[in-house]
């Protein structure tokens, strides 16, 4: 079973007075590539979510897109797809900057 991302596990990224912030503060943008470290805590039940997720981790993906602090990526390589054909919207605490 994968790691769950959680605040205790894996720390949010927080800016100098502690507050929680997204993508856009911690310096990741569109393109750079983010290896899958932990699956969400909370995810929509049925549909496959938790699987495709958890399939995910390990993995290095580019990011798609940045919206209200969340990665987008895509993941359709992970089911034998086209990348575009499948996306994941990501904390960024649950994934790790490669450079």
């Amino acid at each position: 079973m994968s790691q769950k991302c959680r605040q205790e596990t894996f720390p949010a990224w927080l800016d100098m007075e502690g507050n929680e912030q997204g993508a856009e503060w911690c310096g990741m943008k569109i393109g750079d590539q983010v290896e899958v470290v932990a699956v969400p805590e909370s995810l929509p039940s049925g549909m496959g979510t938790q699987a495709l997720f958890e399939a995910c981790v390990g993995r290095v993906f580019p990011i798609a897109g940045i919206d209200n602090g969340f990665l987008e990526l895509h993941v359709g390589e992970v089911v034998g797809e086209a990348s575009y054909m499948h996306s994941i919207w990501i904390e960024p605490s649950c994934v790790l900057l490669r450079r």
